[in-house]
């Protein structure tokens, strides 16, 4: 959900909706994060002969295979319309891009700057800052004394 002040006329000039992932969709987001240069468990190594990628593969198929399995106990909520009829909802109905790439979240290198804002030094995690050891943080002011009668 976007805050409609964001979507006032104006702002944007196309907007574009992007739909959930299918399965088919979901094992190319998942390939994108679960590779084989991952470490893997052993016993998913040992179940694909050793070979990386066949391990890497096998677990993305796996993965989207229980995701979209519309199975009893995959079952997320049941709807019941003002109608009486009555709707189930599965975990595949709730699958979005961003949830399958936090599950298996890849480290990215940090974006390439010539120089850091003032006070700040680039993090190993994308988009993250921390404070350079070079420069302490502020400390607060302490609060104004009580000046009540």
């Amino acid at each position: 959900m976007i805050d409609p002040a964001i979507l006032r006329p104006g702002r944007f000039d196309v907007k574009i909706r992007i739909d959930r992932p299918d399965a088919e969709g979901a094992a190319e987001v998942l390939g994108k994060h679960l590779r084989s240069d991952l470490p893997l468990d052993p016993t998913e190594l040992a179940a694909a002969g050793g070979d990386r990628e066949a391990a890497a593969t096998a677990m993305r198929r796996a993965a989207v295979a229980d995701l979209y399995a519309r199975t009893p106990d995959k079952a997320v909520l049941e709807v019941i319309y003002a109608s009486g009829e009555r709707e189930t909802l599965h975990l595949a109905d709730f699958v979005s891009g961003a949830m399958l790439a936090a599950s298996w979240p890849v480290p990215r290198p940090p974006p390439s700057r010539t120089s850091s804002p003032a006070g700040t030094a680039a993090c190993p995690l994308a988009g993250c800052w921390r404070r350079s050891p070079s420069r302490p943080a502020r400390t607060r002011r302490s609060p104004p004394p009580d000046r009540s009668p």
